[in-house]
């Protein structure tokens, strides 16, 4: 099937197929959080170490995960080591700790370990999927002190320049800098790069990950921070990126200023500089080091140009602007069609307000009735003294309440009459307002008829009266 995307529908939009396909669901990410936090509890409770923070880092840290990948990295930041010389030293000691510690855990197995990192599963809460957990350990390398002039990444540039064995542990450490930088965009970015990340995967590019997201986001913002851009044509940007990989320059100076070190002086592209680590070049085969060597990217540019050429046949979904002018046009054409049948809608719509000034009488009266049956029922007790009955007190409390439903309710059908029959509904309009006024007007006298009753009851129960039927209002009640 002719289509850009491997599982991707014939016909099928780009904002319909990340739907469908490439961002993950619910369900998978409340699977990896329930993970992360049986993880970070585990860590937390070393008997050995002082944990300060669990920063979870990887695709899931910067919400570029796609679906089904479970992979879970988690940065344990240590309090027991104040410099990377230090951490470096004992690195092979802190992993081992930790193996033997989560070792004993139930429901962790442990799959390997690397020079930095200890790689094991854990199952989920279910008990069927098992998710893989690499834990680094690192140090605190980007915090600063006395409003920034102490410690904070630049020390730690300064230092990655004096000592370059230790290169990789700040970069470790720094690994923060990296998440924040793209967790921080915008959502629709983030979908893009999950887009981006599901092709490299199914076709074999061999990019990495955190590449592509640093290439996404230089195109987004060349294209002026566009938040609500079309999918199809900013991916064709990003894939006219790929096609010119040989002339690719991304450099960002959020964290460092890259011309201020000897080793960025007079650099050729391509180069892909990490934001958060100025010895990090992101192009294959240019890990942790300056020297380019003459890479073959046809394989890349050859993939980037069949992409191309596929989403030519891709449909484009609607931006916002045309989305609001179809909005624009429906609203005129049923003006249009109301001001045609005019008549027609002036007359439903009376007969519907004049229902629900039906409904609301009927309400009324059953709220009186039942009012009056209370009172009424109050004093056919075999004991008349008011003093025994129900406060009245609360009683009048209630009507008044009831009496404020009531006149609410009448109030806002005659505001939705008047806001709905402007133009040639406004003679009907006024008839409607009159008749709610007049009813309102019945409404309210009444109940102040009653309100008057309880007081005056109230005041001959304070006066010792005894005698319900002494009350003028008795035969209205």
């Amino acid at each position: 099937m002719n289509v850009p995307f491997q599982g991707m529908y014939q016909g099928e939009t780009i904002e319909g197929f990340i739907d469908r396909h490439v961002r993950p669901n619910y369900e998978f990410l409340r699977r990896c959080s329930s993970v992360i936090d049986r993880v970070v509890r585990i860590v937390h409770r070393h008997p050995r170490y002082s944990v300060s923070q669990v920063i979870k880092g990887g695709s899931l840290g910067k919400g570029t995960g796609d679906k089904g990948h479970s992979d879970v990295d988690l940065l344990v930041v240590l309090n027991d080591f104040k410099t990377v010389d230090e951490l470096a030293n004992q690195m092979d000691n802190i992993l081992d700790d930790f193996f033997d510690y989560l070792s004993s855990c139930d429901g962790i197995r442990i799959v390997g370990r690397t020079p930095y990192t200890l790689q094991f599963q854990m199952v989920c809460d279910s008990g069927n999927d098992w998710h893989d957990v690499d834990l680094l350990p690192i140090i605190d390398g980007w915090s600063t002190w006395l409003f920034g002039l102490a410690r904070g990444p630049n020390k730690a540039y300064k230092e990655m320049v004096k000592i370059p064995h230790l290169r990789k542990y700040y970069a470790k450490c720094l690994c923060k800098l990296q998440i924040e930088f793209v967790k921080s965009r915008p959502c629709r970015v983030k979908d893009l790069i999950r887009l981006i990340k599901y092709w490299n995967k199914t076709e074999g590019i061999g990019l990495s990950s955190y590449c592509l997201e640093l290439i996404v986001i230089c195109v987004w913002q060349r294209n002026d921070f566009c938040q609500n851009f079309t999918m199809r044509t900013m991916l064709i940007e990003v894939v006219n990126q790929l096609i010119d990989i040989n002339n690719i320059a991304v450099c960002w100076d959020q964290n460092y200023t890259a011309h201020k070190y000897t080793h960025n002086v007079n650099k050729k592209p391509p180069y892909i500089l990490d934001p958060a680590n100025l010895f990090h070049d992101l192009v294959p085969g240019t890990h942790f080091d300056w020297i380019h060597f003459h890479n073959n990217f046809s394989h890349i540019q050859e993939h980037a140009r069949t992409l191309k050429m596929m989403l030519g046949g891709v449909p484009e979904t609607w931006n916002w602007y045309r989305k609001w002018f179809a909005v624009i046009c429906c609203c005129v054409f049923l003006c249009l069609l109301v001001i045609r049948f005019r008549r027609l809608f002036n007359f439903v719509f009376i007969s519907i307000a004049k229902s629900y000034l039906e409904i609301v009488k009927s309400l009324m009266d059953l709220i009186i009735s039942a009012t009056e049956t209370q009172i009424i029922y109050s004093t056919s007790l075999k004991t008349s003294d008011v003093r025994e009955l129900v406060p009245l007190k609360e009683q009048s409390k209630d009507s008044r309440y009831n009496l404020k439903l009531g006149i609410a309710a009448l109030i806002g059908i005659c505001s939705f009459a008047f806001a709905h029959n402007t133009y040639t509904f406004t003679t009907n309009a006024l008839k409607l307002g009159r008749l709610c006024s007049v009813l309102g007007r019945r409404y309210v006298i009444r109940r102040i008829k009653h309100i008057f009753t309880f007081q005056k009851m109230n005041v001959l129960n304070n006066r010792g009266c005894n005698c319900y039927q002494d009350l003028p209002y008795k035969n209205k009640l």
